[in-house]
């Protein structure tokens, strides 16, 4: 992402890049777990080995959407606020 995509990302934009990122198989759908991040049951997704190098253990990447989008929002504003 360039720099001055940076200052104008929104809700639509990363949930755009998600959709994009599952279709492209870097998340996978699971049947049912937990996110391991907020711990809620239910539909959570886990990262392609390939994507991760292969260091991150499954049961640790497991996360929800909602988790997905939070931390991609989550890491814009860190970016453009140090």
């Amino acid at each position: 992402m360039a720099d001055d995509d940076l200052s104008t990302l929104s809700l639509i934009k990363v949930t755009l890049a998600l959709e994009a990122a599952i279709d492209a198989g870097v998340w996978t759908e699971t049947e049912e777990g937990i996110c391991g991040h907020c711990y809620t049951v239910g539909q959570v997704y886990s990262t392609s080995p390939d994507a991760t190098q292969s260091f991150i253990p499954t049961s640790t990447s497991d996360v929800c959407k909602d988790c997905l989008i939070h931390r991609a929002l989550w890491n814009n504003y860190l970016a453009l606020h140090p």
